[in-house]
Order: structure tokens, then sequence, then C-alpha cells
């Protein structure tokens, strides 16, 4: 939500405020996405065994022989790397992280289990408010105290927090 409601939106082409303050806040935003996909990872991991249980395998044989497993390992695999690539300032690395973190929750959709989309539409959308104003708290009010000049942080703050606004709103 950060880097493509709020940046793109804060950012217009006769930005008050440099652009380096701002890249410096998406690659804030990236770390932070990189350890949330992470921790994503650890989830997937300590899940796997329960899910395997129930379909009576082995986390080898429900990851390798059922969709959903795979899906979830598979794009937060995706998410990861996405979120890796954007702190190494790669621009194909968000449209990766957003696949992945997007596509996850709402696995169930790819099977046809629409029924089952209520809640994870719900939980995306309260993590995708959320986690968008976290993430403007921690890097981008950070990137905007350290990288930008002192008479720009105003300006740049009310830009993420005005760009942010629509969002929480809706």
């Amino acid at each position: 939500g950060f880097r493509y409601f709020v940046i793109r939106r804060a950012t217009p082409a006769n930005a008050e405020v440099p652009a380096p303050a701002y890249a410096e806040a998406t690659r804030r935003a990236a770390l932070l996405g990189l350890v949330g996909a992470l921790l994503g990872l650890v989830h997937v991991g300590t899940a796997l065994p329960r899910m395997a249980a129930r379909l009576g395998t082995t986390v080898a044989g429900a990851v390798t022989g059922s969709f959903l497993p795979a899906a979830w390992v598979f794009l937060s695999v995706l998410a990861l790397l996405g979120f890796a690539l954007a702190a190494a300032r790669r621009p194909i690395g968000w449209p990766l992280a957003a696949i992945g973190v997007v596509a996850a929750p709402l696995r169930e959709a790819m099977v046809g289990n629409w029924l089952r989309l209520v809640n994870p539409i719900h939980v995306l959308a309260g993590s995708f408010w959320i986690g968008t104003l976290f993430v403007i708290l921690i890097a981008g009010l950070g990137a905007a105290s350290k990288t930008a000049r002192p008479a720009d942080r105003p300006t740049m703050v009310a830009a993420m927090i005005n760009a942010f606004s629509p969002l929480a709103l809706l």
C-alpha cells in the first residue's frame, strides 16, 4: 500500500521534496516488507505440518500433491523475493511482492472456493490499512527525518498523510 498508493500519490512530477527522500522511504518500506515476508514464511513453515496432518500426508506430500499448500509456499517465496529485489532497488521487485502479498491470502479463489474468501478479504483489507500506516510511521517518517532537508520535512510528511487518507477511508 505504501509503495503504490502513498509514494505514488505523494510524489507528483512537480514535487517540492527532492526524490532521494522518497527513494529512501521506499527502500525502507521494502526492508520492512522483507522482514514481514520472512515472518510469513516462518508462519507457513509452522502451519504446513498441521495442514499435512489434516490431509493425512507429509509436509512434502502436501506441498507437492495439493495445489493450495503449494500455492501458499510459492506466493510466500515470491513475496520474499519481490521485497528483496525492491530493497536492492530493482523495479521488478515491487510487482512481484504485490502479487505474492495479495494473492497468498486469496489463494482459495484459485480453486473456486469463493465462500471461503470473506475472512481473507477482511484480513487483507485490515492489513493493508494498518500495514500502510505502520510503514508510513517507520519508513516514511524515518526517511523524512534523516534524508529530507529540514525545510522539506513537513511537506513530505503532509504529502504522505494526504496520500494515505483516501486509502484509509476506503
